[in-house]
């Protein structure tokens, strides 16, 4: 179960059947309090009530401020809301106060864990959605596709900042510029090479090159030949297994691949609490629940945005610095 309060205004001197502004949610709450304050004059002579009310029906309960209190709680008898029905609050009785603050809290039933595999570069969009998101809407598809943009984008900027990629690939491929003997991989830690390629100016394919690794600083994953091999114009291809491992199965069932190195999580926190920071700040940017259409926008505005200085400080130490 999952809480949510949220605040019902009442402002200027109370009139009876005054109404609050309403709200709504695409989920099933149920209301367990109700806090009544005062911003302005307390009641006097008699207290402040009020009722719910449901869809323009008001309830059978009434909430109180007695008279001569600045504020009171009340405990609601459960009142379940159901999902999508719109819900406020009239003024009963006014007490002569003015400036009146409902503040309701509501208990949540999460139906659904809101569980995705979908991966985002640092985490899954399950976690992303789970983080961001509150208990009951993790469950819905709406946002799924902003969500992934974000992701997606925050994971390759973390990458870019640390001039490396942390998630972990398999026998994946990396091409550099002939006529070296440093190579620096983007992945790392690494755990393996396979083989060394050479591709000469004119040629199609590459030839494997034998006995030219000098050696290998698995974790900051630069690679030492024997001696520079080719030339400029000739390119190099390394076919290796690095990075950081994660657990993409969403519901932790996930086996790490033996030799592998698991994600800090310090790096998936920044990760999560970037996405969040982007989430949060959709409205400044423009473009709010981005639907069907807005991917591009949302994709160029990713651009713009700057990392916290918390995230700075926990990826600093992470940063590859090549001269």
């Amino acid at each position: 179960m999952a809480t949510e309060r949220i605040q019902f205004s009442l402002p200027g001197f109370l009139a009876v059947d005054q109404v609050s502004q309403q709200a709504r949610a695409t989920y099933n709450r149920t209301l367990k309090y109700v806090r009544l304050s005062t911003l302005g004059i307390n009641p006097s002579g008699s207290d402040i009530t009020v009722q719910l009310r449901l869809a323009g029906s008001a309830q059978a309960t009434t909430y109180s401020l007695p008279a001569g209190l600045k504020s009171a709680e009340n405990t609601a008898a459960s009142v379940a809301v159901a999902a999508n029905t719109w819900h406020d609050f009239i003024v009963v009785t006014t007490g002569d106060a003015a400036d009146l603050i409902v503040e309701a809290e509501f208990e949540v039933a999460v139906t659904a864990s809101g569980g995705s595999t979908a991966d985002l570069g640092l985490g899954t969009l399950g976690q992303l959605k789970r983080f961001v998101l509150s208990a009951g809407i993790v469950a819905e598809t709406t946002y799924d596709e902003a969500l992934t943009f974000i992701g997606k984008g925050v994971a390759g900027q973390i990458d870019r900042y640390c001039n490396r990629t942390f998630k972990r690939g398999a026998s994946i491929t990396e091409d550099f510029r002939g006529g070296t003997d440093f190579l620096p991989l983007a992945r790392y830690p690494v755990e393996s090479i396979a083989t060394i390629g050479l591709k000469s100016v004119g040629e199609t394919s590459f030839t494997t090159q034998a006995t030219v690794i000098d050696t290998v600083a698995l974790d900051t994953g630069c690679l030492l030949l024997t001696g520079a091999i080719g030339s400029e114009r000739d390119q190099l291809r390394v076919t290796y297994t690095g990075g950081y491992w994660y657990d993409s199965s969403d519901d932790g069932t996930g086996s790490q691949p033996s030799g592998s190195t698991l994600l800090p999580l310090d790096i998936q926190m920044a990760w999560l609490l970037e996405c969040q920071h982007v989430w949060q700040s959709r409205d400044d940017l423009g473009i709010q629940h981005v639907q069907q259409g807005g991917n591009a926008l949302l994709n160029t505005r990713l651009g713009i945005l700057e990392f916290s200085p918390a995230s700075k400080m926990t990826l600093e130490p992470y940063r590859r610095l090549i001269l």
